[in-house]
């Protein structure tokens, strides 16, 4: 699934916020997702009562390292690599 990190995501998001910060944001807009919660490095989220983790590509972390550090963030995509249906392994 490709997740659009938008502008307006930018402007509301909350920089060190695991759940506000601009790919938390994107996230919970566009993924299926019970909880998300977005680390440098990834997202995690429940499933069927489990923790499950999807690790995001290098430049999705330096983009929140970025913003988390100095506030600024471009607007970007990327590639959420999880099965959108059945269940995750």
């Amino acid at each position: 699934m490709i997740i659009k990190v938008t502008q307006d995501h930018i402007s509301k998001g909350c920089r060190g916020s695991g759940y506000n910060c601009p790919v938390a944001l994107a996230i919970n807009e566009q993924a299926n997702l019970d909880d998300p919660y977005v680390r440098c490095t990834r997202v995690t989220f429940y499933k069927d009562s489990f923790l499950h983790e999807i690790y995001f590509p290098s430049y999705v972390e330096k983009n929140i390292r970025r913003f988390d550090a100095y506030g600024n963030m471009e607007p970007f995509e990327f590639e959420l690599d999880y099965p959108t249906g059945g269940t995750l392994d």
